[in-house]
């Protein structure tokens, strides 16, 4: 069984894993945790690549059948192009974490210095 370590969390996905969050990725049900962990697996594992190119193409047929759509002349092509857009969806909450980090930082400053003003304002009486 090949597993992925994700540096971050330092947790390891193994493909049992990662094959229980195949429908739910397929959905777009997976949080941005466990989408994070689920891309990185893919990326690494090319067994649990194809098992999602699998049930991508069953899932897609069945949608096809159900809601009466048309599938996409080439489904593998579509299945990248929904794992590109997961990857820039994980790319911008990464950012947006550093923005609201720095944010954090920035207002702890600012009311940190305004404490500071006032305690000298008390202590010079200024």
């Amino acid at each position: 069984m090949i597993q992925f370590v994700c540096k971050k969390q330092k947790k390891k996905l193994t493909c049992k894993e990662a094959a229980k969050m195949v429908v739910p990725y397929i959905e777009g049900r997976l949080g941005n945790k466990e989408l994070r962990r689920f891309v990185n697996h893919i990326e690494e594992c090319k067994d649990c690549r194809e098992e999602l190119e699998t049930y991508y193409i069953v899932y897609k047929g069945l949608m096809q059948l159900d809601e009466k759509e048309e599938l996409p002349m080439n489904i593998i092509e579509a299945l990248n192009e929904d794992f590109a857009v997961s990857k820039q969806h994980l790319k911008n909450m990464s950012l947006f974490y550093v923005l609201s980090e720095v944010t954090k930082w920035l207002v702890n400053i600012s009311c940190s210095l305004f404490l500071i003003e006032k305690i000298m304002e008390l202590i010079l009486g200024v």
